[in-house]
């Protein structure tokens, strides 16, 4: 299993730690303490799945996100006896295994990628945080820098990690990391139904759904999309939806009637009944 943007496999343990020294930031951090996965790990593993962490970075680039996954891949398969393993990830780790796959030849190690809420064709959002960040503004530097600190990142790449993820770089980002023909690619998206769903992303929601259309408050339902586009995620009440945090149960177990673990069962018995 693979995070996104900001986050780390064992960022529970890193902030508590780190937030023994930064008290202030024990309140701002607080409520984000179930990240990356919330429950999913638990309830996939009582279903009877084996589950590995990818161990990235949160602000890594892509490239090196990618050659730390190819490490971890070939450690867990000298572990499993394997011969190929399923990855699931969420937003920017899916570009961080698309290139892992396809330039730094672990495709044929690699059954099937299913990514969720992946911006496989960039995001407005990075557009508009790249435009209004200067090229040399060392103040933003320093920010990410402590926000790195904080999950455990010890060489952050700083701006670059966002600017990978503008429209414009993805899309020359999809003319080079071609998917490697053996392994399966499917895709899943949610969406936001107001912008009170989740307060953090009520402004993006808005710039999103203004420029790209539905969206989960950072990622729209186009760029979601790649290889087999399952299924888009929201909830069963009116008004709300499924947020771009909240599909990777790190919010709560249950949004809108819509239990989140479940969903990641379904798509692992997917995986399992198509013979990945």
């Amino acid at each position: 299993m693979l995070h996104g943007l900001a986050v780390r496999d064992d960022m529970m343990k890193l902030s508590w730690s780190n937030l023994r020294l930064l008290p202030l930031s024990c309140m701002i951090l607080l409520p984000w303490l179930k990240l990356p996965w919330g429950n999913i790990p638990q309830h996939l593993k009582a279903n009877g799945s084996l589950i590995y962490f990818g161990d990235l970075t949160g602000w890594g680039s892509y490239r090196s996100n990618a050659n730390l996954l190819v490490s971890k891949v070939y450690n867990v398969l000298a572990e499993t006896n394997a011969d190929k393993v399923n990855i699931i990830a969420h937003s920017k780790g899916g570009i961080d295994a698309r290139y892992a796959i396809s330039k730094l030849k672990i495709g044929e190690k690699v059954a099937s990628l299913t990514t969720i809420s992946t911006p496989h064709r960039g995001s407005c959002i990075a557009d508009i945080a790249t435009r209004l960040i200067p090229e040399d503004n060392h103040i933003i530097e320093q920010i990410i820098r402590l926000l790195a600190w904080l999950t455990g990142d010890p060489e952050p790449a700083g701006t670059q990690a966002i600017q990978e993820l503008t429209r414009e770089h993805m899309s020359i980002f999809n003319q080079d990391v071609p998917d490697y023909p053996g392994t399966y690619y499917q895709s899943y998206g949610s969406i936001m139904q107001d912008k009170l769903n989740d307060m953090f992303f009520m402004l993006n929601y808005n710039l999103l759904l203004k420029i790209e259309g539905d969206n989960d408050g950072m990622v729209s339902v186009l760029s979601s999309k790649w290889g087999d586009f399952q299924e888009t995620f929201t909830g069963t009440t009116d008004n709300v939806g499924i947020s771009h945090l909240q599909i990777t149960g790190s919010a709560r177990d249950t949004i809108s009637e819509i239990n989140i673990p479940e969903i990641y069962i379904d798509i692992v018995k997917r995986i399992k009944n198509m013979g990945y």
